[in-house]
């Protein structure tokens, strides 16, 4: 009852004499310092083919495309377009790099793109919005054959698989 705190004490003593010596969490230091390079080994892949990918496509002709953003199963963003100057029309899905532009979700008509790269099977596709922002692929481009569509664009049965117990 007096008012008066101890102030808060703390030493390394104790538990440098109880045996927990620094030399013991030498190879934990290590084990986290190989893991913190080798995640920054992969970040810093990525990131040079990103560049790269996108030094290549930047150079490449565009061409214009129509396209909307929807998602696959797991919910990750897949842009389906197609080159309105190819007939038959054929789409193709492309998986997309997260974070999208915001400009990317705010439509409410197909978007009119600009892809730098060659739309077709197998290829990355970099689509260019209307505003100059870029939809980066995760992966090549797919032909969309009828189950893709009906996997991508069925919200009602993906809602369901969603809620299903595995």
């Amino acid at each position: 009852g007096s008012g008066v705190k101890a102030p808060l004490q703390f030493t390394l003593r104790p538990w440098l004499e109880d045996g927990h010596a620094p030399q013991h969490w030498l190879p934990i230091a290590l084990i986290g310092g190989v893991i913190a390079l080798a995640w920054a080994g992969f970040r810093t892949v990525h990131l040079i083919h990103t560049y790269r990918l996108l030094s290549r496509q930047a150079t490449a002709a565009d061409r214009p495309a129509l396209g909307t953003i929807t998602g696959d199963r797991d919910g990750d963003p897949v842009l389906l377009a197609c080159d309105p100057l190819i007939t038959p029309p054929q789409l193709f899905a492309i998986a997309l790099r997260t974070p999208l532009p915001a400009t990317a979700l705010q439509h409410d008509a197909p978007l009119r793109l600009r892809a730098h790269g060659k739309l077709a099977e197998g290829e990355p596709v970099v689509a260019e919005l209307p505003d100059g922002a870029l939809l980066i692929p995760a992966g090549p481009a797919i032909p969309a054959d009828t189950q893709i569509l009906c996997d991508l664009l069925d919200s009602v049965g993906a809602l369901q698989r969603k809620h299903q117990p595995h």
